[in-house]
Order: structure tokens, then C-alpha cells, then sequence
């Protein structure tokens, strides 16, 4: 047998779907998990999941574990901008965003927007706080999953004893063991209104009005329509217009800031930056629903903007209008710089494509669609 905590598959860090025959007397599957034959009780997770979806820690009282980091223009976190903490799940729809790289019996646990890894005592505090640096290790996690109905809960121990765990919207390190529940991230929905956004993953449009601004005209910005079904690159900056929802394609970017993309004029920045040149770039105003000049220094995290001279002159107005009534529209949108070299498929899900896929619909590692 396998002991008590029926966990067969332990270790098993690249089986990331469990699927079983329609009829099975003990037992039924749902979303690659393993569950009892009524479909109450999870019995068995994927641990390979762990380290291929983007997810949420969710925490006590409705909350998730988040990082809200603001960047200098090296790209280093400010200081004060290094604390993991905890905030209702509507508050946090993309900074709360996580995956685990593995290690044996280990795992690191990284913020998608910073690509940093949280996890050890800084300054003298128990609170869990992210490197200031990319290239800086943080601490590396024993992990323990356990079922609590379908649901998965995790727990992250550093292996001396203390536990990341919630407390007073903190992340800290104490000596009890704390499970949170593990929620993966499939879709991620935008509420009504006009939202100017850079998402940390690549994404597909399910539903609403996204588009890339691609001209001027005087005071006004020209739009191009996304297709629904297309491919949003990561760090790409793009307009929503109204309610919206995405379906995430794939977690592996690794770009915190891109430049213009092809036609479109917007910049995306996944952390919020520090030592703009003021009045030399213009932000969304979502009251005014207009491009305004900022006399600021600053950009917030997951956000879309546009450069003084992104059409090549510098933009004499200080308020531009957005056009969203254009028709014009395109399939697949790709952020500029990636330089990654990853020439790989992947299906709708997400998911690396076999050496030899069968025909089909996928997407390449730099967001376009591919039909074979």
C-alpha cells in the first residue's frame, strides 16, 4: 500500500495531469486531479502542476498572497516595496500571481511580475520579503500538500523549522506549520471600465474589448482591435474597454518591460517604476478615460503607457482621447526584446506540445498562433 496519506505519485514532479476511465468504482478525475469516485474528495494531486500553472496562495478570511514591488530604473526593488502580504482576492487580480520551480523534494516560490523568489528573514523581521535583485536566491521551500474536500492545500516550510504563514496581512515566517489553499490560475477577468495593462503571463482574449493603440490622429489615439482568441504576449501593453476575461497560456516569460510591438505604441511594465522623466510620458486617467501627461516620476505595476515621442515627434497635447469604434484588428500580439530563443509549441492550455504535435491550433513561445 502506500501509507495513510495515499500519496502514490509523491515526487512525481513532471506528472501534471491524472486522468481515469468514465466508471471507475473507487475513483473519477476532474482537471487532471484524482478524486473519489463521488468526485468529493481530492486523493491524489499532480505535483507537476506545482511547477508548470500559475497560481494563488489564498490565506485565511478570503485573502491571497500578493507583492506589489516598485522598481528604481535598473530595475532593483525598492526597499520599502519588498513585502510579500495578503489582500482580498478582487484587489490583487495580477500581482498575485505565483508558480514553484523545482528542486528535489524542494521548490522556490516566485512572483511572476518580478521573476523574484520570496522566502527568509530581512532585517532582524520574520516578515518574507523578495531579493532586491533578480539574480538573488532567496529561500528554498520543503513542501507538503494536503486535500481539504477537492482542494488542494500547501504548505512551505524552509526546512529549519519555520513555515511561511498569515498573519496581520503579513507573509512571516513562524514556527507552526500553515496550509494555504492552492488555487490555480487558469482565467483572470477584468471588471467594467477602461484599464490600460501589462499582464505577467501570456494570455488569451476570451471576451471584452482589448485593443493596441496604433495611431494619432491630433489629439485622439487610433486603436486596433485584439481578436477574440488571440495571444497576448507577456508584458505586452494593451487597452481594455468594458469587462473583460483572459485565459492564461503560458507562465515561462521571463520580461519585466517591454517596447513598442510592432505597431502598437504602448510601453508595458510589469513592476511599478521609479525615475520617469516627467511630463515626458503619458498614463491612463480612468475617471477621464483620456492619456494624460504626467508631471510625475512614476508608473504603477501591470500597467500600459505611452512615450512622449512613442510617434516619433514629441506629443505637444497634454490630454489625448482614445478611439475605440476602429474595426481594424489582429490575431496574435507579441512583446518586442524577449530574446528568449524558446522556438516551442504549446497547446490552448498552456501545456509544451509533444516533438511531433497533431494538427491543430497552438501557440508559439512568443505569443503567435500557429496552425498545423
Amino acid at each position: 500500500g502506500y501509507g495513510d496519506d495515499m500519496r502514490p505519485f509523491a515526487l512525481c514532479t513532471s506528472l501534471t495531469d491524472i486522468n481515469i476511465e468514465t466508471g471507475h468504482p473507487l475513483y473519477t478525475s476532474a482537471g487532471g486531479k484524482l478524486l473519489s469516485a463521488d468526485g468529493k474528495t481530492l486523493t491524489a494531486y499532480p505535483e507537476g502542476r506545482l511547477f508548470e500553472k500559475a497560481f494563488r496562495l489564498a490565506a485565511a478570511n478570503g485573502h491571497v498572497v500578493y507583492a506589489n514591488p516598485g522598481a528604481n530604473a535598473d530595475g532593483e526593488i525598492i526597499d520599502l516595496n519588498r513585502r510579500v502580504m495578503s489582500a482580498n482576492a478582487d484587489e490583487q487580480p495580477l500581482t498575485s500571481l505565483w508558480r514553484l520551480t523545482a528542486g528535489k523534494a524542494k521548490c522556490k516560490v516566485e512572483h511572476l511580475d518580478s521573476h523574484r523568489f520570496f522566502g527568509s528573514k530581512a532585517g532582524g523581521h520574520d516578515r518574507v520579503e523578495l531579493p532586491v535583485s533578480a539574480t538573488s536566491n532567496h529561500g528554498e521551500y520543503d513542501y507538503q500538500w494536503k486535500a481539504d474536500g477537492t482542494a488542494c492545500m500547501l504548505a512551505l516550510s524552509l526546512g529549519n523549522g519555520m513555515y511561511a504563514t498569515y498573519s496581520d496581512s503579513y507573509i512571516k515566517l513562524a514556527s507552526d506549520p500553515y496550509y494555504f489553499s492552492l488555487q490555480e490560475a487558469e482565467t483572470i477577468s477584468l471588471p467594467e471600465g477602461v484599464h490600460a495593462v501589462a499582464f505577467p503571463v501570456d494570455a488569451e482574449l476570451i471576451s471584452g474589448d482589448a485593443r493596441i493603440v496604433t495611431g494619432l490622429d491630433n489629439e485622439t489615439l487610433i486603436t486596433s482591435k485584439i481578436e477574440t482568441g488571440s495571444a497576448i504576449a507577456a508584458g505586452t501593453g494593451f487597452l481594455v474597454n468594458g469587462a473583460a476575461s483572459f485565459r492564461i497560456l503560458a507562465v515561462s516569460q521571463q520580461t519585466t518591460e517591454t517596447g513598442n510591438s510592432g505597431e502598437n505604441r504602448l510601453s508595458g511594465t510589469l513592476l511599478g517604476r521609479t525615475g520617469m522623466t516627467p511630463d515626458n510620458f503619458f498614463t491612463l486617467n480612468p475617471d477621464t478615460k483620456k492619456f494624460e501627461c504626467n508631471s510625475g516620476t512614476e508608473t504603477a505595476n501591470n500597467t500600459a503607457y505611452l512615450t512622449a515621442s512613442a510617434f516619433g515627434n514629441p506629443i505637444a497635447a497634454t490630454s489625448l482621447h482614445i478611439d475605440f469604434t476602429g474595426t481594424n484588428s489582429l490575431e496574435n500580439i507579441t512583446s518586442g526584446g524577449n530574446g528568449s530563443g524558446d522556438n516551442r509549441l504549446y497547446d490552448l492550455t498552456g501545456r509544451p506540445a509533444a516533438n511531433n504535435p497533431q494538427p491543430g491550433i497552438y501557440i508559439a513561445a512568443d505569443g503567435t498562433k500557429v496552425i498545423l
